[in-house]
């Protein structure tokens, strides 16, 4: 080769040179016409193949909610589709190497998804339209965010330790499977639908499962098969604060109406602490339904554990308000013999060794005292005192009985309550 021939081959190599280092203007303007060459006579309208299959892979879920009172599931996530668009396969040689290019979607065709089973019209279409990504193969990935919203019925009967399983159907709303088909690819593991690493740390749903199948269906409005994709998730409530400011209290509360039975039957505290028994069993109550809300399909056993306490909590001031109306009332006269040795042995089995020595110690009635005593009997004034003092004794004993079994049977509820209830507890 001639001197000359190295000079020009030096000349060019640094020409070259001079136009990677400065890259852009260059590189720009192969992109423009790269872009130019493909989209030129591209319609967005027109399918990629007569069938055309898009692959789809399980949703990065960002984010998902329960709504309770509405019955409808939102979920945040990233959509994953991929098909072949042979219109779009280029050399990279003849374009500098390049071999991906990021193309708005309003550009390409794009198969119109939508869902299914969305309670409302606005939610039916919910994916954003963010770009694609195109390879020099032909091959278009498209990952839009998106907030799918459909119906899924809640039954809170078990709140605040429910489960729900929740499903969003997805497909193309024109098209049927003939024109655009569904292939599910094979299903990835929890981690990559939750992304736990990072995300779902606020939410107040656990996702124990989630998959996607591919279902086919005909509608009476048309004669063809569509294709949709049917998301399936499976979520529990995640409610750790539930347990110290609600379940705390229920079982609180059903204990304290328990110790308006264990006060002395005459004492006057037992109405005032059942009525706040009942005042508090009052705001509980408003405070959960408040809490959960309401819906027209179940009703929470917390819910019904709640009522029922307050219901407790009024027949226990009701049978209180007896109970020291029986042990402070006037009476004239005492209990039968027959009535009191039964009374006392009742006493005992049910440990009230104090409340049985007040029935058990016989006192003279009034003509034993004038037998006794005939030639200086007791003034009338003592035997009417002592008469009055034995048959006042024998009701509060009669009260004591009857509070201490009163306090067995709501004791009893109480456990039976526990027992019943324990699933959410």
């Amino acid at each position: 080769m001639s001197p000359l021939s190295y000079a020009f081959a030096g000349v060019l190599g640094l020409l070259v040179l001079s136009s990677a280092v400065s890259g852009s203007p260059e590189w720009a303007r192969i992109e423009e016409k790269l872009r130019s060459d493909l989209l030129s006579n591209y319609d967005k309208n027109v399918r990629p193949s007569n069938t055309t299959v898009i692959s789809f892979n399980g949703p990065f879920i960002r984010d998902v909610q329960l709504d309770d009172a509405s019955n409808a599931i939102e979920m945040f996530c990233w959509l994953n589709f991929q098909w072949q668009d042979d219109r779009l396969i280029w050399d990279e040689a003849k374009y500098a190497g390049v071999d991906v290019l990021s193309v708005p979607v309003d550009m390409l065709w794009t198969p119109d998804i939508a869902t299914y089973n969305s309670p409302s019209i606005d939610d039916v279409r919910a994916i954003d339209n963010q770009p694609m990504v195109v390879k020099s193969t032909g091959s278009v990935l498209w990952i839009p965010p998106a907030k799918l919203r459909a119906s899924c019925g809640a039954d809170i009967r078990l709140w605040p330790r429910d489960t729900h399983v929740c499903n969003i159907t997805i497909g193309s709303w024109t098209q049927s499977g003939l024109m655009v088909d569904f292939d599910i690819q094979s299903q990835p593991e929890i981690k990559y639908w939750t992304g736990k690493e990072t995300n779902m740390t606020g939410s107040t749903w656990e996702i124990l499962e989630a998959n996607s199948t591919k279902e086919s269906k005909q509608y009476p409005c048309c004669p063809d098969i569509y294709i949709d994709v049917a998301l399936s998730i499976k979520l529990r409530r995640y409610a750790p604060s539930s347990i110290t400011t609600i379940i705390v209290p229920a079982v609180c509360l059903s204990l304290l109406t328990l110790i308006v039975f264990l006060l002395p039957p005459s004492a006057g505290e037992k109405v005032t602490i059942g009525g706040f028994c009942l005042v508090l069993d009052l705001i509980f109550l408003i405070y959960i339904s408040a809490t959960i809300g309401v819906t027209r399909s179940t009703t929470p056993i917390l819910v019904k554990l709640a009522c029922q306490q307050f219901v407790l909590a009024a027949i226990s001031l009701m049978v209180s308000v007896q109970v020291l109306r029986l042990a402070r009332g006037p009476r004239s006269s005492g209990l039968s013999s027959c009535i009191r040795r039964p009374l006392a042995a009742l006493a005992s089995c049910l440990f009230l060794g104090n409340y049985s020595a007040m029935v058990t110690n016989d006192r003279p009635s009034t003509k034993d005292d004038f037998k006794k005593y005939p030639d200086h009997p007791p003034q009338y004034s003592q035997l009417s005192s002592s008469s009055e003092t034995t048959s006042t004794d024998d009701y509060v004993v009669l009260a004591a009985v009857v509070d201490r079994l009163l306090f067995l049977l709501f004791l009893a509820l109480c456990l039976n309550n526990v027992i019943r209830f324990w699933s959410v507890l």
